[in-house]
């Protein structure tokens, strides 16, 4: 693959022209309205996570380089265990605002706050179906705890996992046929429908976090309480490992990178522990950290450069793209963001118009 890079100049007027026309359709809008300018809520970021640094758990939102830190619930009670949609438009998470812990959705910028479990028993530990219909969980209304699953805006929901004791804390394999899950203490898998039940490697100790699959469904992390570190294991129950001193993991859209929590403040980290950047620096605790963007061809939309992120720098790189002054780009099968065949000026202002907070979304 050849690249070829423009000068300073040339990048920097590239990204003012598309700045230009992401602020004219928004000026639009704006008089559309009435004339009366709304400013639009902060843009959602990359990471969503809970933190108490206001006293109870909240949702917040930040970017990978842990800027843009935006608080988006505020309702009494404890807001936990949040989880990107697979299209990066809502966000699941637990809340014990109704006195129980209850399976939540909203927007991505804090809208539209819905309960879509609504039982009088516990929901907890929200997981997406890759294609955003169905959001298994883990609940304790048949007594024990076991494995749910209900459509997305709620509904009726079955019992997956039948198990003899406790079944916890879902989570949904990248192609949709599998989801992980703890039982006693050890990591299974099972089919979507349930069926083919399988332990995978027990935990030398209890294991105390979502199990979590790599983007491209090969390996699954997760924490143990015994010595708080990261560990992963192969899809197949192989090659269990020690990767590296944290608790919460999650991975990277692209699979490269971890976003996971040590000494109560997030931090991203490569596979192998290598590269750490600590995001967030405050005297409470920041958990339950999660990466959003995982598509289905394994990338983030709009992060044609690869680097965990939707900004500024991939705009210019489309735009270059499409004048011909590179040849082509790290993650080209993300630049289509608008998927109408082609990458052009379009996808770039769509780009930059999320990049800078005016939309909440990309399209899926």
């Amino acid at each position: 693959m050849m690249m070829r890079f423009v000068p300073r100049t040339a990048l920097l007027l590239t990204i003012a022209v598309a700045l230009a026309a992401a602020l004219a359709g928004s000026d639009a809008r704006a008089q559309e309205g009435g004339g009366i300018i709304v400013p639009p809520p902060p843009p959602a970021g990359d990471i969503v996570f809970a933190s108490n640094r206001f006293g109870n758990y909240e949702i917040f939102t930040m970017t990978v380089t842990g800027s843009g830190q935006a608080r988006r619930t505020t309702a009494a009670g404890d807001d936990t265990l949040p989880v990107w949609s697979p299209d990066g438009t809502k966000i699941a998470f637990v809340s014990n605002r109704d006195g129980n812990d209850e399976i939540y959705v909203m927007n991505a910028n804090g809208t539209s706050q819905t309960n879509v479990s609504n039982n009088i028993a516990d929901d907890s530990y929200p997981s997406w179906s890759p294609d955003g219909t169905k959001i298994a969980f883990s609940t304790n209304r048949d007594g024990d705890f076991q494995i749910y699953v209900m459509d997305a805006n709620g509904g009726a929901a079955g019992n997956l996992s039948n198990g003899p004791n406790d079944d916890y804390a879902p989570s949904w394999s990248p192609n949709g046929q599998k989801i992980a899950f703890f039982r006693n203490d050890a990591i299974w898998t099972m089919n979507a429908n349930g069926g083919s039940q399988t332990e995978l490697e027990s935990f030398p100790s209890t294991v105390i976090s979502r199990p979590v699959w790599k983007p491209d469904g090969s390996r699954i992390a997760t924490t143990r309480y015994g010595d708080a570190n990261v560990w992963a294991i192969d899809a197949d129950g192989s090659n269990l490992k020690s990767l590296f001193a944290g608790v919460f993991p999650a991975w990277s859209p692209t699979g490269n990178r971890m976003v996971f929590v040590r000494d109560g403040e997030i931090r991203t980290a490569d596979e192998d522990g290598g590269d750490q950047i600590q995001l967030t620096s405050n005297d409470d605790n920041d958990l339950y950290p999660h990466w959003k963007g995982i598509t289905g061809n394994g990338g983030l939309v709009g992060d044609v450069d690869c680097d965990g992120s939707v900004d500024a720098i991939d705009a210019a790189l489309v735009l270059q793209l499409g004048v011909g002054f590179v040849d082509s780009l790290p993650c080209l099968e993300s630049a289509d963001v608008n998927e109408d065949g082609s990458i052009d000026a379009v996808d770039a202002a769509l780009i930059l118009q999320y990049a800078a907070g005016l939309l909440d979304s990309l399209p899926p």
